[in-house]
């Protein structure tokens, strides 16, 4: 009975050391083995994180820099065709500043006369919404390409006096819906520029008017949908 219970006591040991070396040898292999493992995922991942983030990044400021020359550009643009007021002459051959400034003219003429300035402008640039010319007394006269012809006049004094476009030479405007016709609800950005009596050099100080331009914004809205689009995705990454 004292053997039996001898060798009951050896191999109990036995087991116990086998079960202390198993869960040695496991833990030696969490630490040796996964723990690496785990700590390099850890790592790879950030640094895929970083990586992905900087070209989104590099990518953004890319787009930036394309919208941004989008502004230039259109802006260059506006600023050529703003002074083609100076250039054309109205279809009587005359130029503007001698309409203007004809006092004998009849109203409805002088009418007809800008507003076919205007279309002359407007067909200059597909970009181009809508022309409009407010002289000094008021009047306004203009074309469009908008679908929705008819110009609510009072509408569109109201957003002159909220534009604030009094520059001595170029101005722009904030972005705005052109909802001075009626119905119309597309999405300018508007131009203006005063025009100036050039009969002479002692009258280059009087204006005689102010030009307004609205161009369409639909290619730049894509951009800017594209930028905010890839915006959003570096935000979920961080």
């Amino acid at each position: 009975m004292e053997k039996a219970g001898g060798w009951a006591g050896r191999e109990e040991k036995m087991i116990r050391g086998r079960k202390s070396i198993f869960f040695q040898l496991t833990m030696a292999f969490l630490l040796l083995g996964l723990l690496p493992l785990f700590i390099a995922g850890v790592v790879l991942y950030g640094q895929f994180s970083r990586n992905l983030e900087q070209v989104m990044l590099k990518d953004m400021a890319r787009m930036l820099a394309y919208t941004c020359n989008n502004i230039k550009e259109m802006e260059q643009e506006c600023d050529n065709l703003t002074k083609l007021m100076y250039d054309i002459p109205v279809e009587d051959g005359r130029w503007l500043w001698e309409l203007l400034k004809d006092k004998r003219e009849p109203k409805s003429r002088k009418k007809q006369k800008l507003n076919g300035l205007m279309k002359d402008i407007l067909e200059r640039d597909s970009k181009l919404a809508s022309v409009y010319f407010v002289d000094e007394l008021g009047e306004i006269y203009y074309a469009t390409s908008n679908s929705k012809k008819v110009l609510y006049e009072k509408a569109l004094r109201e957003k002159i006096v909220q534009m604030k476009l009094e520059g001595t030479g170029l101005s722009v405007g904030a972005t705005h819906l052109d909802d001075y016709f009626p119905q119309s609800k597309n999405l300018v950005i508007t131009f203006s520029r005063p025009y100036r009596d050039v009969s002479g050099m002692e009258t280059l100080d009087d204006v005689l008017g102010r030009l307004y331009v609205d161009v369409k914004l639909t290619k730049l809205s894509s951009v800017v949908e594209e930028m905010d689009q890839k915006q959003q995705g570096i935000l979920r990454l961080t």
